[in-house]
C-alpha cells in the first residue's frame, strides 16, 4: 500500500488568516492549513484517486515517508481533514 499527501493552497483557508475564503472547486471542505491522505495499492492509484477526487487542484503532492519527516503540526496546524483508502477485493493482481 502507498500513501499520497495532498495540500491545498491559502486560498482555501488558513486559520487566522482573512483572506483565504475560497471554496475549494471540488466542494470538499479542505484548507491550506491541513491534508488530504489517499492510500491505495500503489502510488500510482494513489495519485489517480486524487485527480478523481480534486482535478488536480492542489497545492503540494508528497509521499507519507517524506511528509512527515516535516514539521506538520507548525505547517498544518488543521491536521488531516480527509482521508481515502482503497481496499481490494479478492486475491487478484492489484497493479
Amino acid at each position: 500500500m502507498s500513501t499520497t499527501i495532498i495540500t491545498f493552497g491559502c486560498q482555501y483557508g488558513l486559520a487566522g488568516n482573512q483572506w483565504g475564503k475560497e471554496t475549494h472547486p471540488s466542494g470538499y471542505s479542505v484548507s491550506g492549513d491541513g491534508w488530504c491522505e489517499i492510500t491505495g495499492c500503489t502510488r500510482g492509484q494513489a495519485r489517480g484517486i486524487a485527480h478523481a477526487l480534486f482535478s488536480g487542484q492542489w497545492a503540494f503532492e508528497y509521499d507519507s515517508e517524506t511528509f512527515f519527516t516535516k514539521d506538520t503540526d507548525a505547517l498544518f496546524p488543521a491536521g488531516c481533514q480527509m482521508r481515502v483508502t482503497v481496499e481490494t477485493v479478492g486475491g487478484g493482481n492489484n497493479d
